[in-house]
């Protein structure tokens, strides 16, 4: 687990149970609000939804369960990924109250078993501000991208960025340009609501934050195909925007290319540059993790499937993209690193 993630472990299980039984009610309680009106309980997002039954459904950072049990009562097969006990706690309790089942794995959402859930999901769900935990975007798109079926969807839904530089949605959060990529501490989510004796001792989460276009184009670069994006108006003042929602596709075609694109002349410059390339130990071990391999040497593993006669090869921004024996592997253009294989 990453050092930052280690710490926003630490503030999300500082109390979180006895605050969700505070502000939500016992897990009988909101059990029973759930089920008197899932739809109601999913608010805006029950729009980005076509049908529940049977879709299995990934909400990443789910926290309590309070959007993951109404899918799951829905009929969604819905999987929880968060990283503290106590926000699984509450949710498992809410769902025995409810009589729904719910799978919830703690973990750090970067180390998602993709051996186990790749490839596996009909949708990857987020709500409430969850990107600004994670300080490499395109690292956590990647992870988003490999645990979708082909032709799933990721629906996220986040603060928008315009928070960056106003407490639009008062959350008591630092002010900082728009432009800003700094890594910084401040107060978990719900520090605000307890007393300031206590507020004082809770730990502090590590935050990093994003503009549009870097989330937008994480996203495209990850493979996604942007389907929609949509800005909503803040609590606070529905004159300014304080959310946003994107609905992105993991796309059959984006892995079967037009022959045109198979053969088109610039994909030669990387054929060309095949002993320029390397990677991390990071890069290894992610790699290895990813598609379970047992080798001792997975540059040139990647180089034998990127040299295939099948291999489609394509470039979108600063990535080449090759789609073989239903892997991918994404390799840096510039740099000719090998960044990860799914």
């Amino acid at each position: 687990m990453r050092d930052y993630s280690r710490q926003n472990k630490e503030a999300w299980e500082y109390n979180a149970y006895d605050f969700w039984v505070k502000h939500s009610g016992t897990p009988v309680e909101r059990a029973k609000r759930d089920l008197k009106n899932p739809i109601g309980m999913l608010k805006r997002y029950s729009d980005y939804f076509e049908t529940y039954q049977g879709v299995k459904i990934a909400n990443i950072c789910g926290s309590c369960g309070k959007k993951a049990v109404p899918l799951a009562i829905l009929g969604a097969e819905v999987t929880v990924f968060d990283i503290s006990e106590d926000n699984k706690k509450y949710a498992l309790e809410v769902a025995a109250a409810a009589k729904v089942d719910l799978n919830f794995e703690v973990c750090d959402i970067l180390e998602i078993d993709t051996g186990k859930y790749g490839n596996y999901f009909d949708v990857v769900f987020m709500e409430g501000g969850v990107l600004h935990y994670f300080h490499d975007i395109d690292e956590f798109m990647r992870i988003m991208h490999s645990l979708l079926k082909d032709d799933g969807k990721m629906i996220c839904s986040d603060f928008h960025p315009f928070t960056k530089i106003s407490d639009i949605l008062s959350l008591e959060q630092p002010e900082m340009s728009y432009f800003s990529t700094e890594i910084f501490e401040g107060e978990m989510a719900h520090a605000r609501f307890f007393d300031e004796n206590i507020r004082e001792q809770m730990p502090k989460c590590s935050y990093r934050k994003y503009t549009i276009s870097e989330i937008i184009n994480a996203i495209i670069h990850s493979g996604f195909t942007l389907k929609k994006f949509d800005e909503h108006p803040a609590w606070t003042n529905e004159k300014i925007p304080g959310e946003f929602t994107i609905v992105a596709g993991k796309q059959y075609e984006h892995r079967k290319l037009r022959t045109t694109e198979y053969t088109c002349e610039p994909n030669s410059e990387l054929l060309n540059h095949l002993d320029e390339l390397h990677t991390t130990e990071l890069g290894i071990a992610r790699i290895k993790k990813n598609l379970s391999l047992d080798t001792d040497d997975v540059v040139a593993w990647c180089k034998d499937k990127i040299n295939s006669p099948h291999a489609a090869i394509t470039r979108r921004g600063k990535n080449w993209y090759i789609n073989v024996d239903d892997i991918v592997i994404t390799v840096n253009a510039h740099s000719y690193t090998i960044i990860t294989a799914h």
